[in-house]
């Protein structure tokens, strides 16, 4: 008996992901991805495959109804609108957020996305991620300079690599510093913050040796970000 209930249980699941599944349909002038998530979007498309955006840079979707069937406008055209992307959504070699896209370079993979963008330098211990923290990017450097501080005087040896950094006509603070030695290990950590518009971007940066003069690589990362709004 509990084999045949467990038989018919499995029957379910199958059935449910099938009908799932049918509700996703492929759409002419659409590409469908998956977020982090889990939520599937119809994302528009050019002729050329890429991505259609709106003249703020963010993505549009496909209209659909609960059938997955797409919706039309009133010229007859696919419905469209802007996503609330809540959970990384990568598309081609790019992660899209609301406020943001940053580019996955070669070399580089996602390293599980989730509310946030990070990525990872293949065979290496070199991490980027994109924070969004609520207070002004004053206060921000504030605090990041307090924790750095204190890691300066913990370990006397620490290399300091704080500087002020432009990247695409927009300067703002990079708070770094290495630590040959901290409890047996070497760490690189990094802070670099930002204001555009009317949010606050914190790149943290980190690694298991000094890159602190090899930096030429995460800025071209950095700068490949795209800002919407």
């Amino acid at each position: 008996m509990k084999r045949i209930i467990a038989a018919v249980s499995v029957c379910i699941i199958i059935l449910g992901c099938v009908a799932a599944c049918s509700r996703v349909k492929k759409i002419d002038g659409a590409e469908m991805y998956t977020d982090a998530g889990g939520s599937t979007l119809a994302v528009q498309t050019k002729e050329n495959g890429e991505a259609a955006t709106n003249q703020d840079g963010d993505i549009l979707i496909v209209v659909t109804d609960p059938n997955g069937k797409p919706v039309k406008d009133n010229n007859g055209e696919l419905a469209t609108e802007v996503p609330d992307i809540k959970e990384a959504l990568i598309i081609g070699n790019r992660i899209e957020f609301n406020d943001y896209s940053i580019e996955i370079p070669s070399g580089w993979s996602n390293l599980e996305s989730l509310a946030t963008a990070t990525i990872q330098k293949d065979n290496s211990s070199e991490i980027i991620k994109i924070l969004q923290p609520e207070e002004s990017a004053a206060e921000v450097q504030i605090r990041y300079e307090k924790m750095i501080d204190t890691l300066k005087k913990s370990y006397p040896d620490a290399k300091d690599y704080t500087r002020g950094l432009t990247l695409n006509d927009t300067t703002g603070p990079l708070i770094a510093v290495f630590i040959p030695d901290a409890s047996g290990k070497s760490v690189f950590v990094g802070y670099y913050i930002i204001e555009h518009g009317d949010n606050t971007f914190v790149f943290e940066i980190s690694a298991d040796k000094d890159i602190g003069e090899k930096f030429d690589e995460i800025e071209k990362i950095i700068a490949s970000v795209k800002y919407k709004k």
